[in-house]
């Protein structure tokens, strides 16, 4: 990534704090945006995003902010979080090789998304528990560099 691309982020956290948004607000608006932008669906990260950050009275916009930034680590830790899935409930339900996957949707297509849906909630269920870890990490990491951050401006 750029130079530019931090200097932006850095003028956008600034540009929250002097509004008056504290640290710790902050900080777990971006928090929260993490630990779901890489939840491993294909679906509605934002719409989850929209009502953590609504129920938890988060800056919309921050939270969607880090929800978007984190969508190439969702890609790239999709099919960890499904093998991680099948290991934790003892399945095997992903296709081999892809000619078989596409075979698959093309000749039993409700079969198909029924065992999709469920490798799917496996991967969640894998990825639930690696949450309580990232979202500490991504809480205290952020909160340690906005709270320097604040202290320059």
């Amino acid at each position: 990534m750029s130079d530019g691309y931090f200097k932006r982020l850095r003028f956008l956290l600034n540009a929250q704090l002097r509004q008056g948004l504290r640290p710790r607000q902050l900080a777990l608006a971006l928090a929260v945006g993490v630990t779901i932008g890489v939840l491993p669906v294909i679906w509605g990260t934002s719409i989850i995003c929209c009502f953590l950050a609504y129920g938890l009275r988060l800056n919309q916009a921050i939270v969607q902010l880090a929800n978007y930034l984190v969508f190439p680590f969702q890609i790239l830790l999709y099919i960890p979080y499904l093998q991680g899935g099948e290991k934790l409930f003892s399945t095997s339900l992903l296709p081999i090789n892809t000619a078989l996957f596409f075979e698959q949707i093309q000749t039993t297509p409700w079969v198909f998304l029924q065992e999709f849906g469920q490798i799917n909630l496996q991967a969640a269920v894998a990825w639930c528990m690696t949450t309580p870890l990232l979202f500490l990490s991504v809480f205290f990491l952020s909160f340690l560099l906005i709270s320097r951050l604040s202290r320059r401006t």
